[in-house]
């Protein structure tokens, strides 16, 4: 049960990272240079550079210490019993309409996924910007806005679609590494997924562990690029693949 409880926080992570990182760095493209660009890249900026078990440290005294507001370790408390099936607890709570885990799982997962969100919330929202800015300064973008275009479905329907490869590419290194298991987040969390297991094994000087470990993250990122290449074809047309 360790890549389920890993890869679902990182589900969870890459969902936060998408709803902030994606639009931020919309909006950013579209308003270069204004108050929210440079307060979202300023954000950004501190997101890539700040170290993420001091971050989950601060977070789980602030919310769980200080406030009571989230639990601070595990996947479930201890007092709750959930019948596991594929080992996603907030899938498993759901399917088995286990509404107290369900609630549970989930104020487990809130600070873990916060946490390990921010760094790849931060690259996907530069990229996007970066690739955007790039789009918009096309030949067509222009001839588009000349023939009176909404600048809404020039920007959305033009310009994001052809930025969106290497945007692509950012996401899928990121969700690779997600999924490969976060040892500082799982650790500072006690979550019991890949990350922590490692840590763990090395602690205890477990080769057989460390070795099978890494075998399974190279496979883990060689899936996510196999996947991330395929979607370039219907990503764009001009990719053909024989």
């Amino acid at each position: 049960m360790k890549f389920p409880a890993t890869a679902e926080l990182a589900m969870a992570a890459m969902i936060i990272a998408l709803l902030i990182g994606l639009p931020a760095g919309i909006i950013s493209a579209a308003r270069r240079n204004s108050l929210f660009d440079s307060t979202a890249m300023f954000v950004a900026l501190i997101g890539v550079s700040m170290p993420v078990f001091w971050l989950g440290l601060m977070l789980a005294f602030l919310f769980s210490v200080a406030l009571g507001w989230l639990p601070f370790s595990g996947r479930l408390d201890s007092t709750l019993v959930l019948q596991t099936k594929t080992g996603f607890m907030v899938w498993d709570a759901l399917m088995t309409a286990n509404w107290n885990a369900l609630g549970n799982s989930f104020a487990h997962l809130i600070l873990p996924a916060v946490t390990l969100s921010t760094i790849p919330m931060a690259i996907i929202a530069r990229m996007t910007r970066s690739s955007l800015l790039e789009e918009l300064g096309q030949d067509y973008v222009r001839t588009a806005k000349a023939m009176g275009f909404n600048e809404r479905r020039v920007l959305l329907g033009h310009a994001m679609k052809n930025a969106s490869l290497p945007v692509v590419t950012t996401i899928g290194l990121q969700v690779g590494a997600l999924l490969s298991g976060a040892i500082l987040t799982e650790t500072i969390f006690s979550w019991p997924g890949i990350g922590r297991w490692i840590f763990s094994a090395i602690q205890a000087r477990d080769y057989p562990i460390v070795q099978g470990a890494a075998l399974l993250i190279t496979l883990v990122f060689m899936a996510v690029n196999l996947l991330v290449d395929i979607s370039y074809a219907f990503l764009d047309p001009r990719i053909r693949y024989h």
